[in-house]
């Protein structure tokens, strides 16, 4: 897996280029990741810039899908209010969106209310997750059907990856300079240096093994070398990495000299 970070002005050549030299049957998809959590307020710009792009490529999708693609950090929020057995679980709706297609039949709801509707699984499957108590009725029994889905599944398949990250959950630019600031002890070491948080969930959703190794090839403030060293020291891995920078000079005034 390739993932290259740009910006609007070569976007478009850069994808042209990839589509040319990895087939556009192994691209993988386009990250939009907004960069900036602060909102812009210069009056010569029609757009202010917060997103930068990733464009990921496979060498060989087919052979990545039967690996596996890789899964990021679990969001949403997740309780336990009713003291479920199983633990914290959140819930979804039972009848289903417009356009999708489902089972139709009539679900009587605690309070009395009979609701006819689309609903996501059979009437039999409806009984059952009723029985375990996985199905809830907001309102104190007047709203509609939501299914319960617990933590702890999530976890074990994982979460899929979207084309939107957002600051919150992917980092942003002023927090990787706060963190350089934080490790050197100066500000503005680097310029855009990138976060963990963004390289981390890139390692991750290209299912890096243990012992596989994460190739940087503008390394600039390495990182990705601290990525990698943090997923090793969460889940006790040994991926390797290989930092390539070529040597810039510093102005012998400035604290990065």
């Amino acid at each position: 897996v390739i993932c290259m970070s740009i910006d609007d002005n070569e976007l478009d050549n850069l994808k042209k280029i990839c589509s040319l030299i990895f087939g556009e049957s192994n691209f993988e998809g386009h990250i939009h990741w907004r960069r900036r959590y602060n909102q812009p307020n210069d009056k010569t710009k029609m757009i202010g810039l917060v997103a930068e792009h990733l464009l990921v490529y496979a060498k060989d999708s087919k052979t990545l899908k039967e690996k596996g693609v890789g899964k990021i950090d679990l969001s949403g929020d997740f309780s336990n209010p009713d003291g479920d057995p199983l633990g914290d679980w959140a819930s979804k709706p039972w009848r289903i969106g417009s356009g999708q297609s489902g089972s139709s039949y009539r679900i009587t709801t605690p309070s009395g209310l009979e609701l006819d509707g689309e609903w996501m699984g059979d009437e039999e499957t409806f009984k059952r997750l009723l029985k375990e108590k996985r199905i809830i009725f907001p309102r104190n029994g007047n709203g509609m059907p939501r299914k319960k889905y617990y933590r702890f599944e999530r976890e074990n398949e994982g979460q899929c990856a979207t084309n939107w990250w957002s600051h919150d959950q992917f980092g942003h630019n002023q927090g990787a300079n706060n963190c350089l600031t934080g490790l050197f002890g100066f500000k503005n070491i680097f310029d855009n240096p990138k976060p963990v948080e963004l390289l981390r969930a890139l390692i991750q959703i290209a299912n890096v093994k243990s012992k596989e190794v994460v190739l940087d090839f503008f390394s600039g403030s390495a990182t990705t070398a601290h990525a990698v060293m943090q997923l090793n020291a969460e889940d006790g891995g040994n991926r390797k990495f290989i930092m390539v920078q070529l040597p810039e000079p510093c102005d012998e005034k400035s604290e990065a000299f």
